[in-house]
């Protein structure tokens, strides 16, 4: 079971693995990746895309921006960008298929309450953790005519890692 991360956050993925292994016994392989990378990407995308023991996908990765939309750069909305919907779209793409055929799998999309109040902060972060509400909701619903146990959640970071604590 692969469990992918931002470069900057190596020493979490590393404990939150090994909570994990203890817990449930579970295999965990940790990948470190730069999402906002197309390269990295595509090798995390491959990862998945190959693997039968993947059940589920938790789109967590993830950036927002505080300063005003005028007043941002574009650049690091582009990385933004990159990440909050490229990444989380080519992941998703990569993990649905196999889910199909093993006909099962989880999905989960952490989003945030700023995708359905944009402009109480940057609106480029807004829009993306809207996208990432509504290509959910579009993917549930093109499952829904599929023959398997496919879920898929979409939920507000903090509610999905309270409930994860329990």
């Amino acid at each position: 079971m692969p469990f992918c991360e931002s470069r900057m956050q190596s020493p979490t993925s590393d404990r939150i693995a090994r909570s994990i292994r203890e817990q449930t016994g579970h295999t965990i392989e940790t990948v470190t990746a730069d999402l906002t990378s197309a390269d990295d990407v595509n090798r995390v995308a491959s990862l998945i895309a190959d693997n039968a023991g993947i059940t589920m996908l938790i789109n967590n990765a993830g950036v927002g921006a505080t300063a005003p939309l005028l007043q941002s750069d574009v650049k690091a909305m582009s990385a933004m960008i990159a990440l909050n919907v490229e990444a989380l779209t080519r992941l998703t793409y990569a993990t649905v298929p196999g889910f199909v055929e093993r006909t099962r799998g989880t999905i989960v999309n952490i989003a945030s309450f700023v995708a359905i109040t944009p402009e109480r902060l940057n609106g480029v972060y807004g829009w993306s953790k809207a996208f990432s509400q509504a290509s959910g909701r579009s993917l549930k619903a093109a499952m829904s005519t599929c023959r398997s146990s496919f879920r898929l959640g979409i939920t507000f970071g903090h509610q999905f890692w309270a409930s994860a604590r329990h």
